[in-house]
């Protein structure tokens, strides 16, 4: 999210607005998980996707603990 203080919050947020509408792009093209539940229609390599999905059903996030710990 933009800062309370930024000299272009419009601009920002057309940014933000841009990349979530990109989400159906990001497998394919950059190799990267997407940041939402988004659906891949055409895999460029159907069998590492489908590979690649499977995991996902198993995976846990990784990161700070909402606790601090």
């Amino acid at each position: 999210m933009p800062l309370a203080g930024s000299d272009a919050p419009d601009a920002a947020f057309a940014f933000f607005r841009y990349g979530y509408a990109q989400m159906d792009r990001v497998w394919n093209r950059f190799g990267c998980l997407p940041a939402a539940d988004v659906g891949v229609a055409d895999p460029a390599c159907p069998e590492i996707f489908a590979t690649f999905e499977d995991s996902m059903k198993f995976a846990r996030s990784r990161g700070p603990a909402l606790n601090g710990r």
